[in-house]
């Protein structure tokens, strides 16, 4: 996993390979992360730079590959960010595969 620069600014982070589980994880270790939490190494998950600004945008796809038809990740973080962490996201409106 490696964090990209946006197109339209901001950093990117392709969750698409990962299970649901892993994926959860992964998205709360870079909140942690850009936090600046201890023990977490403040701008060092995979590649995301010190003092990076933007916003996070975390690629889940669509769920077009998802064996059950429909997307896996892309709810599984909504919840987690929204229900579970009372953060504002929502999916991309320039691209419905990508959490901001």
């Amino acid at each position: 996993l490696a964090w990209r620069r946006g197109r339209g600014g901001g950093w990117r982070l392709d969750l698409h390979m990962l299970q649901v589980e892993a994926a959860c994880l992964v998205v709360q270790a870079a909140l942690l992360d850009a936090a600046g939490s201890p023990g977490c190494g403040h701008g060092t998950l995979a590649g995301l730079p010190a003092g990076a600004s933007g916003d996070m945008l975390f690629v889940t796809g669509r769920g077009l590959h998802s064996e059950a038809g429909s997307p896996l990740l892309r709810p599984a973080v909504l919840e987690l960010l929204c229900e579970e962490l009372r953060l504002r996201a929502g999916i991309d409106e320039a691209n419905p595969g990508m959490v901001r």
